[in-house]
């Protein structure tokens, strides 16, 4: 018999291209279980989505054919230890734009003595 497996997407959708990694799909186990397990161990990387898919098809044909799972709130119910980090994707220059912005927002409003 073939070893069954649980596909995940880290990055992506499930529909628009492979797999990013794979756990063992444990029979009678759930699979939100074999998820957290996997995570505990370092199976899927030290830095998380904020979001993930994970399905037992390699190639779900349909979006009912996997299941999109919230990171933080599953970490969260099984107790893991975790930090948030937020990332910007941006340009420098709208950076650069912004904090100009600011200080001279700032010069306008001077503080009340």
């Amino acid at each position: 018999m073939a070893e069954r497996r649980l596909y995940i997407w880290l990055e992506r959708d499930p529909l628009a291209g492979p797999p990013d990694t794979a756990i063992e799909d444990v029979p009678g186990r759930a699979d939100l279980d074999l998820l957290a397990e996997a995570i505990r161990q370092g199976k899927l990387g030290r830095y998380l989505p904020t979001k993930l898919a994970l399905s037992r098809h390699r190639v779900p044909l349909l979006p009912s054919g996997y299941r999109r799972v919230n990171v933080a709130n599953l970490l969260r119910q099984y107790r893991i230890p975790y930090r948030t980090r937020l990332e910007v994707l941006t340009d420098a220059s709208s950076l650069q734009d912004c904090s100009s912005r600011i200080a001279r927002s700032s010069r306008e409003h001077e503080p009340c003595t």
